[in-house]
């Protein structure tokens, strides 16, 4: 692939932030400079790093500094005990998010005007049952709201508007970037979700299998809207760059598998790039 400029699109990916951050070290290895970046859920989290000033190494040192305790504020279990008895009615979700709301303060900057880069934020706006692109205004609470896992986070309330996790309208704002930077060419990192890379009809053999079908329907869908974004980026004469890596899944619980997926991720980012 030839060195020069691009937008950069991070798809979502739950703890995929790891993953995003070694594709990001590839591309400034290879020279590659950014004219824009967008992203969703854990994508977004790694866009407003890097549109906000942040390099490879600070960002690296971030990720592989991060614990569960920096983030990790549920409610009381009491609590959600009353709330199983109501059958969750009005309950929202487990973890707070005030504390990673205060992670993403420690970012260079606090609003979208004062990036480096123009920087692209989804999220999906519960209350009009839409997705909703951010490009000006406060940044930590945009890329809270894009990620804000739904059941595990609560919503994050902006203008008295609920939202939460981008990437479920989302899943690689390819399109919304294209229209805010009109760039010649695109490079998207995409994660593909996890049960889609799973051999055929597995959710038949696992537990709560209604819920695996569901989820596997819904990723399928995310994909095909991908797709759709992709192929009319490409219909206006936009390059569109897709690099999928293959990293271990993270979550909550395996935060120090994170240094892997960050490696592999860039290592596999080289490989691509540098054949493409």
């Amino acid at each position: 692939m030839n060195h020069g400029r691009g937008g950069v699109v991070f798809s979502s990916g739950f703890f995929g932030f790891y993953a995003h951050g070694g594709f990001l070290s590839a591309l400034r290895e290879l020279g590659i400079e950014a004219t824009g970046f967008s992203g969703a859920s854990s994508g977004a989290i790694v866009a407003a790093m890097a549109a906000s000033g942040m390099g490879p190494r600070e960002i690296k040192d971030m990720l592989f500094g991060l614990k569960k305790r920096y983030f990790w504020d549920p409610d009381p279990f009491p609590l959600v005990i009353k709330a199983a008895f109501c059958l969750f009615k009005g309950y929202t979700g487990y973890v707070k998010g005030w504390k990673f709301m205060d992670i993403l303060r420690r970012l260079p900057v606090k609003s979208f005007e004062e990036c480096k880069r123009p920087l692209v934020v989804v999220a999906t706006n519960i209350t009009e049952n839409r997705g909703e692109i951010f490009t000006s205004g406060p940044l930590s609470i945009a890329v809270a709201a894009s990620g804000a896992v739904p059941g595990l986070f609560k919503p994050v309330e902006i203008g008295g508007k609920l939202y939460v996790d981008g990437g479920l309208v989302c899943k690689a704002p390819v399109m919304a970037l294209a229209q805010e930077t009109g760039p010649e060419k695109l490079i998207v990192h995409y994660i593909t979700s996890s049960n889609l890379e799973k051999p055929k009809n597995f959710f038949l053999k696992k537990k709560f299998t209604p819920w695996h079908i569901h989820e596997q329907a819904v990723s399928i869908a995310r994909e095909r809207a991908y797709k759709m974004e992709v192929a009319l980026t490409q219909a206006r004469g936009i390059e569109v760059v897709e690099v999928r890596t293959k990293t271990p899944t993270i979550g909550p619980g395996s935060l120090d598998r994170g240094p892997e997926a960050y490696y592999t991720a860039k290592a596999q980012t080289l490989q691509q790039l540098k054949s493409h």
